[in-house]
């Protein structure tokens, strides 16, 4: 059990879900407990939940950075709604996690600032609690997306439109312009690729291969042959085109009837 636990904290979406509570229960519990101090006017106690709020709102900080971290391995767990809601969990992130930040920081004037000008101390707690208000709204709408993400339960609505393009569209097959031999007799060019200004392409590879450089304009009937037989040969080896073992292996002539003395009696 120890041992499965140190390897979780090896992953970095298994500290981001570790940690993620912090800044959201966390700070809600200490956010009560101010409120409760401001109340009583009891200055140790702010100065405690002070502190409180403090840890609770700068843990956003590593919550945000094990995310970003943890997030090529859960998209790789995720269908196309949880890919959907992975991106708009990451920048609601994006958006308010500077709002941890600043509460952080007026935690920090609500403690030390006091020590210098006692009058300033109620002012900074107040705007503190304010502070901690929107903190937590925050929380909320970032965990929103978050839950939808693997729980399928609770996606109650459409998902929002994909912002990354982490799944690149899979390039359409090749269609072959011919598949029999006879009629695919052309021989491809040996002269390297020209670019529209007339200057060689980049591209080191020939006409009539099976990827055609885009400077190069249309592809010529002797190229698109030379690339139909190319991509004919690749898919017979690799997976075994049935198209592909007709193009280059035609189907033989029958052959003929062998007469036999005893068959015919």
């Amino acid at each position: 059990m120890i041992e499965g636990f140190i390897r979780g904290l090896r992953q970095p979406e298994y500290v981001h879900v570790l940690l993620n509570p912090l800044p959201v229960y966390g700070l809600l519990i200490s956010w009560l407990g101010l409120i409760a101090a401001v109340i009583s006017k009891n200055r140790r106690a702010q100065i405690v939940t002070l502190i409180l709020v403090f840890m609770t709102s700068i843990s956003a900080w590593p919550v945000f950075e094990f995310g970003q971290q943890g997030y090529d391995r859960v998209l790789a767990m995720t269908d196309d709604d949880g890919h959907a809601w992975l991106d708009e969990h990451e920048a609601r992130a994006e958006r308010v996690i500077y709002i941890f930040y600043a509460l952080a920081a007026l935690s920090v004037a609500g403690i030390i600032a006091p020590l210098r000008w006692p009058k300033s101390a109620a002012p900074l707690v107040l705007v503190v609690v304010l502070a901690g208000a929107g903190a937590l709204a925050s929380g909320c709408y970032i965990a929103y997306a978050g839950g939808k993400i693997r729980h399928r339960e609770f996606r109650n609505e459409p998902a929002p439109p994909t912002k990354s393009p982490h799944h690149p569209p899979i390039p359409p097959r090749i269609a072959p312009s011919c598949w029999q031999p006879k009629t695919c007799t052309s021989t491809p060019s040996t002269q390297p690729p020209a670019s529209a200004s007339g200057a060689p392409s980049r591209h080191p590879i020939q006409r009539g291969s099976l990827i055609h450089s885009p400077a190069d304009g249309p592809s010529s009937p002797t190229v698109q042959a030379s690339s139909s037989s190319a991509f004919a040969s690749i898919t017979t080896k690799a997976s075994g085109d049935i198209r592909g073992k007709r193009a280059f292996f035609p189907t033989p002539a029958p052959r003929p009837a062998i007469s036999s003395p005893l068959i015919a009696n």
